[in-house]
């Protein structure tokens, strides 16, 4: 399934999350970090600065931002 995200969507996201994670790494010792905002997801490579994947904000995670709950 392709999901669409909005450039803008995904530079807020960037540029001003509601929320970072912490870096993890895959089976395959590769990092990653996700950039949340309402709008969307953004998966981005700590080291190299490229995103990963980039995806709408699912409704639950919105009801968490929007009231202030942990992720």
């Amino acid at each position: 399934m392709q999901r669409t995200l909005e450039i803008s969507a995904l530079s807020d996201s960037i540029a001003k999350p509601y929320f970072v994670t912490e870096i993890k790494y895959d089976s395959k010792d590769r990092p990653s970090q996700n950039f949340i905002s309402l709008s969307g997801i953004v998966s981005v490579n700590p080291e190299t600065g490229v995103i990963i994947t980039a995806t709408p904000t699912r409704k639950n995670i919105k009801k968490k931002i929007l009231n202030g709950k942990e992720l």
